[in-house]
């Protein structure tokens, strides 16, 4: 993880990830305003540049390297999932 923006309208969440090819590539991880995150657990301190974490979600329907945030998991396995929006 490279970035955290615990920013309105939406958290924003950037990782350098490297495809199958060993090339890295940066993406934005779009999750819920920090008003329903807070509701969910989370803090400005959530997230930590050169934290190791994996994320789930869905990718954006034009295939750019956009996520739209469904959880975190750490490495020690702790996850942090957002509430559904709808």
């Amino acid at each position: 993880m490279t970035e955290f923006q615990f920013i309105n309208p939406h958290t924003l969440i950037f990782l350098d990830v490297k495809n199958d090819k060993g090339d890295v590539e940066h993406w934005q991880v779009d999750a819920q305003s920090p008003n329903q995150l807070t509701r969910d657990g989370w803090n400005k301190n959530s997230l930590k540049p050169g934290d190791h974490i994996a994320v789930t979600g869905f990718r954006a329907k034009n295939h750019s390297n956009i996520l739209r945030f469904v959880k975190v998991i750490w490495p020690n396995g702790q996850e942090i999932k957002a509430a559904p929006v709808f």
